[in-house]
C-alpha cells in the first residue's frame, strides 16, 4: 500500500545505529556541534531539508492524511513551536516531562520585533551573535498577523 511504501521511504533516510557498537556506521561531522541554543533550529532545518512534503499544504494533498511530526522527548516544545508557527506543520509533543514553556522564545521574537537593525544583524549567517530565530521572525509575523506587520 502507499502507506507501506511511504514508511519504508522514511526510513531508507534515517541512520540505522550498531546493537554491536560498531563505528563504520555512525554518521561523521567535521563541523563543530552547534550550541545548546541553536540545536533547535538546525534539526528544524534539517527536517524541512530532508522531508519537504511535511511544507506541502493540506488543501494539495490527495488521499494521505496530513504528516504530523513526532516530536519525541519534546522538552520545552521549542521545535514544535517553530514548527507550527514558522512553518505551518503539525506536530505533536510526546515527553513525560513536557512542561511547552515558550517564554524564551516569545521574549526573543519580542525583543528582535522591537529592534529591527538588531534583527538584522543577528539574521547573518555565520556571524558569531547570529541568531537564527532572528531570520525566522518575518515568517512568524507573518503567520501571526498575516501580512508580515508588526502589530
Amino acid at each position: 500500500s502507499a502507506n507501506k511504501f511511504r514508511f519504508t521511504m522514511i526510513l531508507s533516510q534515517c541512520t540505522e545505529i550498531d546493537p554491536a557498537g560498531n563505528k563504520n556506521n555512525r554518521p561523521r561531522s567535521t563541523n563543530r556541534a552547534f550550541s545548546r541554543k541553536n540545536r533547535v533550529y538546525a534539526f528544524r532545518r534539517f527536517l524541512i531539508d530532508n522531508f519537504p512534503h511535511l511544507l506541502v499544504p493540506r488543501a494539495d494533498r490527495t488521499e494521505q492524511p496530513p504528516s504530523v511530526v513526532l516530536d519525541v522527548a519534546g522538552g520545552k516544545g521549542s521545535l514544535s513551536f517553530l514548527l507550527v508557527h514558522a512553518d505551518g506543520i503539525r506536530s505533536q509533543i510526546v515527553d513525560p516531562h513536557v512542561s511547552c514553556n515558550y517564554n524564551s522564545i516569545l521574549r526573543s521574537v519580542e525583543y528582535l520585533a522591537r529592534n529591527p537593525a538588531e534583527r538584522a544583524k543577528r539574521a547573518i549567517a555565520g556571524w558569531s551573535g547570529h541568531q537564527p530565530l532572528a531570520a525566522l521572525l518575518p515568517e512568524l509575523l507573518k503567520r501571526k498577523y498575516g501580512d508580515g506587520g508588526e502589530s
